[in-house]
């Protein structure tokens, strides 16, 4: 227990000065307001640099834009619920630090990695053996920073999926039915053959590490006792598509921003747990050709990002600087996943610069690190994103290393070879979430 302690502590010492001046600033809210034009012009161009990056993208893009201390707002196809993919693990973590806040959980309590806990985008726990326990702390990170699905679903079983669905009604904040991860695989292929019910935790794991739509459907058929080709690619892409029309783990662009402006002004669960959840996205380490691609370097970035079939998600707050967060919450559909993270970069740079601009004359526009955005056709690939691991590893980091060399993937599991090699790069939205 004083191990994994020192490791939290050693985690949140390391925290970038940045980091640490937004935890410690006063709460946004009570900011001075920046200069601007008595009509604000940003909201305008952004919509002129949207309307032109669409015409070459073959998919769908949902966005809202917030400037906190001004007020002002900016909005494309945002009130339309869209699929959030890992984003609702913002939800999860909502709903735990409420536990937190009324004494039923604490942060330092160990909770069981199982057999029956295994899931596909797992880069943190699925190197662990089953029995071992880590802390809920050691959960809260890997499911935030790494997006891991494993984590994630041990801290919806603490908590409780209902009390999770609960408490977001009773904040008042508008999402479809949330569920956990493992449920979203079984609903999805649920609608191909019932029997994906009764499948075990690591059978459905099997077929969330296959790699592309063909292999998927083998390896549903292989696991059913069906024959080759029962299942196809079509199938596959029907269960999708007849999933996201359900409005499981779906919500608007503008309600999730609104949950995140919440979060950012102190206002969910309580002042310091707001706080704390601030810090928990400032340390994401996936999506970094997103929102994070766009931004001048350095930039704080408190977010999440939600990777699955289909469908691209990122949302947070950027800061322009301590006092000045900037809420961007962005989604696509059916797009090709590199054009869609290019045009999700794309527009997050123009919403930064244009505020920036506006809000703080004299600013001179920085360097960034985004690339150039180009036109992709659909894509049925399911594909992974990258994972940055710069800075001091975090008590979920530290955890793989310790178990990295204890277990290897098995060949049960149908990992690719080579998974050592790139284990750093692997990001927990895994291969649909």
């Amino acid at each position: 227990m004083l191990a994994w302690t020192s490791l939290v502590s050693l985690r949140l010492l390391a925290q970038s000065a940045c980091a640490l001046a937004l935890l410690s600033a006063p709460l946004a809210h009570a900011a001075e307001r920046p200069r601007m034009h008595a009509f604000p012009e940003w909201p305008v161009r952004l919509q002129s640099e949207v309307l032109r990056a669409s015409k070459t993208f073959t998919g769908e893009l949902h966005v809202f834009v917030k400037d906190i201390p001004t007020g002002v707002q900016y909005s494309y196809n945002s009130s339309t619920p869209t699929y959030l993919a890992s984003c609702v693990k913002i939800a999860f973590m909502v709903e735990l630090f409420r536990q937190v806040r009324v004494g039923k959980i604490n942060l330092s309590d160990q909770i069981e990695y199982s057999e029956e806990d295994v899931r596909d985008g797992s880069p943190v726990f699925g190197y662990l053996a089953p029995g071992t326990k880590v802390p809920v702390q050691v959960a809260l990170e890997a499911m935030i920073h790494h997006s891991d699905n494993a984590a994630s679903d041990l801290v919806v079983r603490t908590v409780g999926i209902d009390n999770v669905n609960r408490t977001l009604k009773e904040l008042g904040y508008r999402f479809g039915p949330i569920t956990s991860l493992i449920d979203v695989r079984r609903l999805v292929y649920g609608r191909l053959d019932p029997r994906v019910e009764t499948l075990s935790a690591k059978e459905i794991r099997s077929i969330g590490f296959a790699k592309g739509g063909e292999e998927r459907a083998l390896k549903l058929s292989e696991t059913l006792g069906e024959l080759p080709g029962t299942f196809t690619i079509p199938d596959v892409h029907r269960a999708f598509v007849e999933y996201y029309g359900t409005g499981y783990n779906s919500a608007a662009m503008d309600e999730t921003a609104r949950l995140i402006e919440d979060i950012v002004l102190g206002r969910v669960v309580s002042t310091q747990a707001s706080r704390e959840m601030v810090q928990i996205m400032l340390g994401t380490r996936t999506g970094e050709r997103r929102i994070r691609a766009g931004l001048p370097d350095g930039t704080p970035l408190a977010h999440k990002t939600g990777t699955q079939y289909g469908r691209i998600c990122d949302m947070g707050a950027m800061y322009l600087d301590e006092n000045h967060p900037v809420i961007f919450s962005a989604c696509t559909k059916w797009g090709r996943r590199e054009s869609s993270e290019d045009l999700i970069a794309r527009v997050a740079k123009k919403a930064f610069d244009l505020i920036q601009m506006e809000t703080q004359p004299g600013f001179r526009q920085a360097t960034t690190s985004s690339t150039a955005v180009g036109a992709d056709d659909f894509d049925l690939a399911f594909g992974t994103e990258s994972s940055s691991q710069d800075g001091a590893l975090t008590a979920a980091e530290e955890l793989l290393e310790e178990n990295w060399q204890r277990k290897k993937p098995d060949k049960a599991s149908d990992r690719s070879k080579g998974k050592k090699k790139k284990k750093k790069k692997k990001d927990g939205d895994g291969k649909n979430e």
